[in-house]
């Protein structure tokens, strides 16, 4: 009888899975632990950049993670009953992934072997908290607001990096395998041709531009339009950067619940 390879976020149902199990589906970004805001009238969950009283920002971890619920009372402890319901996870979630069928992305520690992986593929929160909640009043909270929590960076679906760069990477389930010899050395000398063909297309290209007009050279993609008020530059560069998802909240739909002045503290902090 063949034996089940599979990893067992795969072959388990959540209810199934030992306490150590499920605590390893966190992978550690810190976006559940972003303050969050919901519009009263129509339900809509926005994120803000600050983060909890409890969140470190450099480690993306809970300082003191077994008192969490009781220092912070709107914190909402992840159950496999409730993760389902829980519409505010990112969509980067490795709970929500699992909960909605799906498999964890190749930054996971799970999978990549290596927990930095997750804060290399620009999931994490690290460096991008702006300020700790307290220091920020709820009524400020709205000046906050932005869309990067709820959105895929670029790079991060996918198959990710076909070798994981780390101290953990050989203990890793992706670790990659070397090659038989005769195959690496066929490999190498494709790679020889290749990069010679590359080079003799190279210096024709540089023949071809010292031959140009000196008009139509150093042409740049042109300046990019003001930033929007109330945002600081460095909000907006990791935005512009970001990949929108299809599950994220539009853009203009985050600003109407901000503009209303009616939005409350969210019921959850993850």
């Amino acid at each position: 009888m063949a034996v089940d390879e599979r990893p067992f976020w795969r072959t388990k149902k959540m209810s199934e899975m030992s306490p150590r199990e499920w605590e390893s589906l966190c992978d550690g970004c810190g976006r559940c632990c972003l303050n969050k805001l919901t519009d009263v009238d129509t339900g809509e969950t926005v994120y803000t950049d600050v983060g909890c009283k409890l969140l470190d920002g450099k480690t993306c971890r809970c300082t003191d993670y077994k008192n969490r619920q009781a220092k912070v009372r709107d914190c909402v402890r992840l159950t496999p009953r409730n993760v389902k319901r829980l519409t505010w996870l990112p969509p980067t979630c490795g709970y929500r992934l699992v909960a909605e069928g799906r498999d964890l992305a190749w930054w996971h520690p799970l999978v990549s072997g290596n927990p930095n992986t997750v804060h290399s593929a620009g999931i994490s929160v690290r460096g991008k908290v702006a300020a700790s909640e307290k220091d920020v009043p709820d009524e400020r909270l709205v000046d906050f607001i932005v869309s990067w929590p709820g959105k895929w960076p670029k790079g991060s679906k996918g198959k990710g990096p076909l070798a994981v760069k780390g101290p953990l990477a050989d203990k890793g389930p992706l670790a990659a395998k070397a090659p038989p010899a005769g195959k690496a050395a066929t490999s190498t000398s494709k790679k020889a041709a290749a990069a010679a063909a590359a080079s003799e297309a190279a210096e024709m290209d540089d023949k071809e531009d010292k031959k140009a007009p000196a008009s139509a050279k150093g042409k740049g993609s042109g300046v990019k339009g003001a930033k929007a008020k109330g945002k600081s530059s460095r909000r907006d560069e990791e935005e512009e950067e970001d990949e929108e998802d299809e599950d994220a909240a539009p853009a203009g739909k985050a600003s109407s619940s901000a503009a209303k002045a009616k939005a409350a503290k969210a019921a959850a902090k993850g």
